[in-house]
């Protein structure tokens, strides 16, 4: 198993996720954010759906905003977020992706 390759495995939550999850955390719909950051309402939901790139401003007031990490938050938006190697295991493991809302989860 020594000479087996690593790899990464992708994050479970993207940016939409992550703003979604944050903003029901925090009692906020999308106009109540957009009036609190100035980031408007339409680009915090295409953010959530992933239709949109947030610029790096936007990013760092969302996060301001939600109680988020900024730097974590920042790097999640620019795909730069820094994952571990996974490295052989001494097992089989075979995800079970599933539906759920506009994607998919694993289990």
């Amino acid at each position: 198993m020594a000479n087996q390759p690593t790899t990464t495995v992708p994050l479970e939550d993207e940016l939409g996720d992550v703003l979604d999850k944050a903003m029901r955390r925090a009692g906020l719909t999308d106009e109540s954010l957009a009036a609190r950051t100035g980031v408007r309402a339409g680009r915090i939901l295409d953010a959530i759906d992933y239709r949109s790139e947030l610029t790096t401003d936007e990013v760092r007031k969302l996060a301001a905003a939600l109680g988020l990490n900024e730097v974590g938050l920042c790097a999640l938006a620019a795909g730069s977020y820094p994952q571990p190697e996974i490295g052989a295991l001494p097992f089989c493991v075979w995800p079970l992706r599933m539906p759920h809302g506009i994607g998919v989860v694993n289990a």
